[in-house]
């Protein structure tokens, strides 16, 4: 999962992923972070989660192939503007309403637990 904030940093965002797929990203540039970036997720089959997107993000600036890829790399956006998902030309939306407190931690706890399972196979 990778959390994009009101502040929205593209290096940032970049360094999360590739944190997550635990390859270093050396180029200087933004750049060339990116055609690095896009290369890596063409390779494989991924999830990428963004959440906390506030605002309109250029999946293409941040590295993340949206056409070309042969829907290898699939996006899940969360955020709180539904306008947000209509600027990104979101496939397909689903509403929820906010967790209470001991929902939202055993839902972290078993997207944790998810994750732990997916990086061993």
């Amino acid at each position: 999962m990778t959390i994009v904030s009101q502040d929205v940093k593209v290096r940032d965002i970049q360094g999360q992923i590739a944190d997550h797929l635990t390859f270093p990203l050396m180029e200087e540039t933004e750049l060339g972070r990116a055609l690095w970036l896009s290369h890596r997720l063409m390779t494989e089959k991924i999830l990428i989660i963004l959440d906390g997107v506030w605002e309109r993000l250029d999946l293409e600036a941040v590295g993340i192939p949206l056409h070309e890829n042969g829907k290898r790399c699939c996006i899940l956006l969360a955020t709180r503007n539904q306008e947000v998902c209509t600027l990104m030309n979101c496939q397909s939306t689903i509403e929820l309403s906010m967790l209470n407190e001991d929902e939202g931690w055993t839902c972290s706890s078993n997207v944790h637990k998810q994750t732990m399972i997916l990086q061993r196979t």
